[in-house]
């Protein structure tokens, strides 16, 4: 299977008090395996396949279940054979995008240049005309001196995924918030695999290397900030999550589906399958809009789930998210042996 495969008791866990009945939970777990299969094989034409809680009914709680997203006509799509007696939600959200296409920014303080950068703020190469965020900052315990780097989606520090030239150097701000200097404050330095079979851990993530004083809180609002509290955790459907973007700010949205594996396309015509991903939905106000691409995902205490770098163009409006561990696993990855990154916390 591609990408790194589920851990059942991990994800029985994820759903806590809603599994009533783990001998159900068990027998949809295994379906959903041998759907995730299907759709990495192109059998299934869905551009997301994942768990998430759906309304039973009867006007009962909503339970575990299997959810398909496709592009369109959802109405027409039927669902594969072996998912036959397990409850099963078929859902339209359009294609799913990654890419910090130009937008203007709502949230001013975010698109600013920094003397010490925080996290959630505007980033973008050199000589790009697109914008994307700076999602947090890490160390490589393996490395004697463990300068910085930022973090951010591979497609935010690697032009060539969204059709353009540029960098390797990082602005902030970008040039399309106003940083008409071309000064610069990171080197492009590591980038996540898209695309690899076996074991290797696939994630649109990237590193550069910091060459300027660094703030690794997050930036909530106009002169406020909150520092990333340790350890992560895991993520868990209706949970309430925050995130700090380039284009819309300091949100909140909800979990929406864990495990989901979903087809991303790119601004240069590239589709990549991605695995063990979350995705979260609006709460009231929109949570995700391009720009935002990068942010860092945590719980309400700012505790990392992920990292965004996707969302739906259809009016089913859903962000996605790596897991964090995932996204660490592919940078130790890209960084090769002995490399063991972590977020840096305090400021």
């Amino acid at each position: 299977m591609i990408g790194q495969s589920s851990s059942y008791q991990r994800d029985l866990d994820s759903f806590g008090a809603h599994v009533c009945d783990e001998g159900a939970f068990h027998a949809l777990w295994h379906g959903f395996e041998a759907l995730r299969q299907d759709h990495a094989a192109g059998r299934v034409a869905a551009v997301s396949v994942g768990l998430g809680l759906r309304a039973a009914e009867g006007g009962q709680a909503p339970k575990p279940s299997i959810v398909l997203q496709v592009a369109q006509d959802a109405q027409a799509f039927q669902a594969p054979s072996m998912l036959a007696g397990l409850p099963v939600h078929v859902e339209e959200v359009g294609k799913i995008l990654a890419g910090p296409q130009p937008m203007a920014a709502a949230a001013a303080p975010f698109t600013r240049s920094f003397a010490r950068p925080p996290c959630g703020v505007s980033i973008a190469p050199l000589h790009t005309n697109y914008s994307g965020t700076l999602g947090f900052y890490v160390r490589n315990q393996g490395e004697p001196s463990q300068r910085p780097l930022m973090v951010s989606c591979r497609h935010v520090l690697d032009p060539e995924l969204n059709g353009f030239v540029g960098g390797p150097d990082v602005q902030q701000q970008s040039f399309e918030d106003g940083n008409v200097s071309q000064s610069t404050i990171a080197r492009l330095s590591y980038a996540g695999v898209l695309s690899a079979g076996g074991q290797t851990p696939q994630a649109d993530v990237a590193a550069a290397e910091v060459s300027v004083a660094v703030d690794p809180r997050i930036m909530t609002g106009v002169g406020s900030f909150a520092p990333i509290v340790m350890p992560a955790v895991a993520p868990a459907p209706l949970a309430r999550v925050r995130k700090s973007g380039r284009t819309s700010g300091a949100t909140m949205g909800v979990i929406d589906l864990v495990m989901a594996q979903i087809r991303v396309e790119y601004g240069n015509g590239e589709s990549c399958l991605f695995t063990d991903c979350v995705t979260v939905a609006d709460d009231q106000a929109p949570f995700f809009l391009p720009g935002d691409t990068g942010a860092l995902l945590t719980n309400e205490t700012y505790q990392p789930i992920g990292m965004l770098f996707a969302l739906t163009e259809g009016q089913r409006r859903q962000a996605f998210a790596h897991r964090i561990d995932v996204v660490l696993s592919a940078l130790n990855a890209a960084a090769g042996p002995g490399a063991a990154f972590e977020i840096v916390t305090g400021g």
